[in-house]
Formats: C-alpha cells, sequence, structure tokens
C-alpha cells in the first residue's frame, strides 16, 4: 500500500512545485506591467472623486444637493491645504514626527508582502524536495509535502487576512521549528535513527533563507504598532520597491534551483 501511495504523492508534489514556479512568474509579469506609467497605477484624489460625484448627482437631475456637495467640497480642499501648509511650516522634528506613522506602516505592509513571498518560495522548494525524500520513507516524504502545503496555505491567508496576530505567531514559530529541524539534521541528525546528518544543499540553504525571512518579518509586524491596525488584504496593499524586488528575485532563484534539477 505504502509502495502504491508514495509515487502519487510524490506527483503532487512535483506539480505543486511547477505551478509555484509559473506562478510566481505571472506575479512578477503582472506587477511589472501595473507599475508601468498610464496603466492605472495613480489613485483617484479624494477631490477628484467628490468632482465625480457632483457630475452623477447634475446628470441624475439631483440639481438641490449640488450647491451642498459643492460646500462640502470646497471645506474638504480648504482643510486639506491648511492641513498641509501647517506640516510644511512645522519644525522639522514635527514632520518627522508626524510621517513616522505613516512610514512604519508601510514598513509592516513591505515586511507583510516579503513574509508572504519567502512562505510560498520555501514551499515550492519542499514541494521539488518532496518526490526525492519518498523513496526515503512515506514518513519523510510526507513531511516535506505537508510543509510545502502549510506554507503555502500561510501565504495565502497572509494574502486574505492580512496582520492577523495569530497568523503572525503561527508564521513565526512554525518556521522557526522548521529551521531549528533543519539545522539538527545537518549537525547531529534526529533520534531513534530517523535521519543521519546530511550534507548541506543549496536547496535547502535557499529554503531555510526564506524561513529565516518569513520570522524576521512577522517578528516585524508584531512588534510594529500597526500590527492591529493594518488588517486589511494584502491583494489591496501597494507594493514597495523593496518587495518587488524581493519578488523577483525569489522567483529567479526558484527557476535556476529548478533548471539546476531536483534537490539531493
Amino acid at each position: 500500500m505504502t509502495a502504491q501511495v508514495a509515487p502519487i504523492l510524490g506527483v503532487l508534489a512535483h506539480a505543486l512545485h511547477y505551478t509555484l514556479v509559473v506562478g510566481g512568474a505571472i506575479v512578477v509579469v503582472l506587477l511589472l506591467v501595473s507599475a508601468r506609467p498610464g496603466r492605472g497605477s495613480r489613485a483617484v484624489t479624494a477631490h477628484e472623486h467628490r468632482v465625480e460625484e457632483l457630475r452623477t448627482a447634475a446628470a441624475a437631475g439631483q440639481l438641490a444637493t449640488v450647491g451642498a456637495t459643492v460646500g462640502a467640497t470646497v471645506g474638504a480642499t480648504v482643510g486639506a491645504v491648511r492641513t498641509s501648509a501647517r506640516v510644511a511650516g512645522a519644525p522639522p522634528h514635527q514632520r518627522r514626527a508626524q510621517a513616522a506613522p505613516a512610514a512604519a506602516e508601510g514598513t509592516t505592509s513591505t515586511a507583510l508582502l516579503i513574509a508572504m513571498v519567502s512562505s510560498a518560495a520555501a514551499a515550492g522548494v519542499h514541494a521539488a524536495a518532496g518526490p526525492v525524500h519518498f523513496r526515503e520513507g512515506l514518513l519523510i516524504g510526507s513531511f516535506f509535502l505537508v510543509s510545502a502545503l502549510a506554507q503555502l496555505a500561510w501565504s495565502m491567508l497572509l494574502l486574505l487576512r492580512g496582520t492577523d496576530r495569530m497568523l503572525l505567531w503561527a508564521g513565526l514559530i512554525g518556521n522557526a521549528a522548521i529551521v531549528v529541524l533543519w539545522t539538527l539534521t545537518r549537525t547531529v541528525g534526529l533520534p531513534w535513527g530517523l535521519v543521519e546528518v546530511e550534507a548541506v544543499g543549496t536547496w535547502d540553504v535557499a529554503a531555510t533563507l526564506w524561513e529565516v525571512a518569513v520570522v524576521a518579518c512577522c517578528a516585524v509586524a508584531l512588534t510594529s504598532a500597526f500590527a492591529h491596525e493594518t488588517s486589511g488584504r494584502l491583494d489591496r496593499v501597494r507594493w514597495s520597491a523593496l518587495a518587488r524586488t524581493w519578488l523577483v528575485g525569489s522567483v529567479l532563484v526558484m527557476v535556476v534551483l529548478t533548471l539546476t534539477g531536483a534537490p539531493a
């Protein structure tokens, strides 16, 4: 029964790995295209939104509300100008203090995006290593497949739920445990003859670095003052230059590893 199940699980692991590689390449292309000028990268301002509301009201014949809307628009615009003037005229230390919350929120979003990419990349490595380890035993091979599925599921949940603190703690503890386990298998092995000391390879080093990145980014998000406020979906968060670079680099590493063959 075990001999029949292992090849099927190995095929599933291969399919998961190549899906992540191809999917990552598609996401990179979409992000690069969306970043081009004239491709909808400019956000609609509040003033433009109010002007559009005015046009809609006029077209619908609701002219009675136009005056009130104009007043609200003018008031909001004047308020925004006054606020900008106060910020611009404030001393340097006050301007830095006022800009700090936005910078902290941007740091949290970047950390979460890097954690999401790193978790998916580590899942791809574990999926690629699964078929090889299924030859050593169903238990070891299943560990790699389950790890890949768990890391991929965590990445998707992070995309949908943002800075859910329990999710961040799960990512930090889970990936830290895998890093510790990898360190043991490369230094002293596992007890009861489960795993002998194994050589350090390119694939497992890459996966470990991605897992360390997940741990570090989760720690950054958990210690941020915005960890309980930035709870929206990550697919609505603007990708920073650092997050884009990390994504492109991770996909390129995955492609190179795939072209060099299966992990030993």
